[in-house]
This record gives C-alpha cells, structure tokens and sequence, in this order.
C-alpha cells in the first residue's frame, strides 16, 4: 500500500444482477452480510424456517449456486427485523 492509499476505505464488491449464477459469496455482497450469515440463511432454510434462504437452483459438487432473481425475490419478501415472536411488549395484553 503507498502512502496515497493509507486509510482508505477496502472496496466493497457487489453482486452483479445480471450474472448467470450467484455463489454464497454474491448472495453475501447483495444482502451486505458475512459469508457466514449466508450459510446460516442457508441452514434456517433446509429446516423449513421461513426467514431461511430458498433453496439452492443448482448445487455443483458442494456448491450452492442461485440465480440472481431467486435471491433477489426472496429479499424483498422476507420478513423484516423483529418479526419472529419474541417477548410481548409492555403495552400489548399477552395471549390467553
């Protein structure tokens, strides 16, 4: 790294919409998440969680792949933050 460079920000990659296929590592770029964070999507999904990732379009060798529109689809349709359950809150009467 020169001197021009020191403190700058690391690149971002982005996950290209127009690709054939998208690998956990795009799919990571598009939510903006860890890798990480995609394989446990990807787990909550096998146990028929509804916040888990869809199911693979095709699995080469061990390596989930999906077609852009799969994942992009599922993201705008899932739920957002602080929908599953969780403690009632103070001002809402608790269920019978």
């Amino acid at each position: 790294m020169t001197g021009d460079d020191a403190g700058a920000e690391p690149t971002r990659r982005l996950a290209d919409p127009q690709a054939e296929w998208w690998t956990t590592e795009d799919v990571a770029a598009y939510l903006d998440v860890a890798q990480t964070t995609v394989w446990v999507y990807r787990q909550r999904g096998k146990k028929g969680d509804a916040s888990g990732l869809p199911d693979e379009d095709e699995l080469v060798v061990r390596t989930p792949r999906w077609r852009p529109n799969t994942i992009i689809v599922w993201a705008k349709n899932r739920p957002g933050r602080g929908t599953g359950g969780g403690r009632p809150r103070k001002d809402q009467p608790r269920a019978p």
